[in-house]
């Protein structure tokens, strides 16, 4: 049912070269040599669509190589340092009930066998550069911290006199600046990591 068009910028990134020098660079990444044999990379060590789908077999379905089970295909290549403990990977809090989209459909019924799809869609994301389930990055979080799936509804806080005005800035943020030279703006990743919240 996937189209991806002839566009795509909104997927997962393919046809880079995968290797030591990338990893070094991105210390989200894991060693090439640390990857699993059942991501194949091509011949000269770039990810193609083929490292993640097998087309010749459907056995954990869409073609997958690794399952979509707790993102164990996301992780085979993405080291976020703190995931296991993370309260994200560990939450047993079902997702029904989230706020931007109640009806989207994901693979499981909880936050932790989602892991990495409740806020990032590998195909056809609202924001492309992350990958980001939506193109307003508090949305993303707002999705469950509404109240309805996580314990902390930040949705209350944020509506207080006395706030941080997340809505005011979207698409601002970047992971690699330096706050002493960035655009003036508050969104919930300058101060929380969600791969690392407990």
């Amino acid at each position: 049912p996937t189209d991806l068009t002839h566009d795509l910028s909104d997927d997962h990134p393919i046809g880079f070269r995968y290797d030591r020098a990338l990893a070094f660079r991105d210390r989200q990444l894991k060693n090439q040599e640390l990857l699993t044999g059942t991501l194949p990379l091509g011949k000269h060590g770039e990810l193609h669509c083929t490292t993640c789908h097998d087309p010749h077999n459907n056995r954990l379905g869409d073609f997958l190589r690794e399952p979509r089970y707790r993102s164990t295909i996301c992780l085979s290549c993405h080291d976020l340092k703190g995931w296991d403990i993370s309260s994200h990977a560990r939450s047993n809090a079902h997702i029904s009930g989230r706020a931007v989209d109640p009806r989207e459909r994901l693979g499981y019924p909880t936050v932790a066998e989602n892991a990495c799809e409740n806020c990032h869609k590998i195909h056809s994301a609202e924001q492309p550069e992350r990958l980001l389930r939506y193109r307003i990055d508090h949305l993303n979080c707002l999705n469950c911290h509404n109240g309805s799936v996580a314990r902390t509804n930040v949705l209350s806080e944020i509506r207080k006199r006395s706030n941080h005005p997340v809505e005011k800035y979207v698409g601002v943020h970047d992971p690699a600046e330096d706050p002493r030279f960035a655009r003036r703006h508050v969104q919930c990743v300058d101060c929380h990591n969600p791969h690392a919240a407990l």
